[in-house]
């Protein structure tokens, strides 16, 4: 007998878990041999955005208390949400949230009870048609060059009022306007975006596009059309007189600087210049372009020569040369000696008219063909050197003064 209660003691909580088992067993299933089934109502298969979404839910064998284990899982371009629902309330019921309803596309769905999938399906959200807007409009480039040939292109992606771009085949209309001219181009959406080109006229100007819908429109869009590549072109000078006094202002000037149309070519176009003079020497400089003229600016030479000048925008267009020629402004100077000749002034320098030249002039000595060139500036029509002892001991030399392209010789004696 003691043997008999000492396995009761063992076999009477196996009883009662088992009695607990088919207790909760009982809470879910009717039947044990029965399985869970399920269903989730669609009333439609599209909706609009900003609709209200309700989706109703049926289980088969399942009772009311035990619907906290029920749940609508969404697949959504947001990510993975699951809904729950009100254990209090029947029938079975799944309202969408507005962050989901208002963004067009597919949702894919999942009808879920007790960890077992009892449904599956998907709807689709379209854009509210009612509510049209112009979201973006892009135009890039947004400048292009005049001929006809280069163009740029207009890009809309027109949206409703909750920012989801519009179906296909919606149209669209584009405005141009060019110069007093005004085009209407009537399009339709295609892959969610609407767009169209817009080639250059053969006249530089600006022109204005926007896009249109029923009823919005975007902002205006500005394109600018530049002239195209600039033709070779001729070059004149300027200066008031012929001589070589190495003091005035010599101007080069372009014509004015087109394209094959005849737009003037854009203000800032850069114009290199080069020259040359009757001893190889070569000399460079630049200009930008200010209502399509290049000027150039150059000091008059010191000395007679013929300058030939060109100029050019490199890669793109050149002009003729010109040979410029400048006459002497001395005819004859005067050298003074020192009485151990030592100090040798030079002058006084007169110019054409018999007026003194302007001061800077340069004036250069050479002592006996010596490498070394000693100059000076000068100054009220004169100019002076003195010799040192240090580099010239007493003797004779030969000394070569040039002054203005007027070169003397002079032999003499220093003590």
């Amino acid at each position: 007998m003691k043997k008999v209660f000492k396995h009761i003691w063992f076999i009477l909580p196996v009883i009662i878990i088992c009695i607990g088992f088919q207790s909760i067993q009982d809470d879910y299933l009717i039947s044990d041999n029965q399985a869970l089934t399920g269903v989730l109502i669609e009333n439609n298969t599209k909706y609009v955005a900003g609709d209200t979404i309700t989706l109703s839910g049926k289980i088969e064998n399942i009772k009311s208390s035990n619907l906290t284990e029920v749940f609508l899982q969404l697949s959504t371009s947001y990510g993975i949400t699951v809904l729950s629902v009100d254990p209090k309330k029947e029938p079975i019921k799944f309202e969408i949230p507005n962050f989901i309803t208002k963004k067009s596309g597919w949702i894919q769905w999942t009808f879920f009870a007790h960890g077992k999938s009892l449904d599956t399906g998907s709807f689709e959200i379209l854009p509210h048609t009612s509510f049209e807007k112009i979201a973006e409009t892009y135009v890039g480039p947004p400048s292009i060059i005049a001929g006809g040939r280069d163009f740029t292109m207009i890009v809309a992606t027109p949206t409703d009022i909750y920012d989801n771009l519009l179906l296909d085949k919606t149209p669209v209309t584009i405005n141009e306007q060019r110069d007093v001219n005004t085009q209407t181009f009537p399009l339709v959406i295609n892959k969610r975006i609407a767009w169209k080109h817009i080639f250059s006229p053969k006249k530089k100007g600006r022109i204005f596009a926007t896009a249109l819908l029923e009823n919005s429109s975007s902002k205006e869009m500005n394109i600018d059309v530049f002239a195209n590549q600039p033709q070779d072109f001729k070059i004149s000078f300027e200066r008031v007189h012929p001589f070589a006094d190495g003091n005035q202002i010599l101007t080069i000037n372009t014509s004015i600087l087109k394209d094959a149309y005849n737009n003037i070519i854009t203000d800032g176009t850069l114009v290199q210049f080069i020259g040359r003079d009757d001893s190889n020497q070569i000399f460079r400089t630049s200009s930008n372009t200010i209502n399509g003229i290049a000027s150039a600016k150059l000091i008059f030479p010191n000395a007679p020569t013929t300058l030939k000048i060109k100029a050019s925008i490199p890669g793109l267009a050149k002009s003729q040369e010109i040979a410029i020629a400048f006459k002497s402004i001395l005819k004859e100077f005067e050298i003074q000696f020192s009485e151990n000749n030592r100090t040798i002034e030079v002058g006084p320098l007169k110019s054409y008219l018999g007026q003194l030249i302007p001061d800077g002039a340069e004036v250069t000595l050479s002592i006996d063909g010596n490498i070394e060139t000693q100059k000076a500036s000068s100054k009220d029509g004169f100019a002076s050197f003195n010799i040192s002892e240090d580099f010239y001991p007493k003797g004779d030399y030969v000394f070569t003064i040039n002054a203005l392209g007027i070169s003397k010789k002079v032999k003499k004696a220093i003590n």
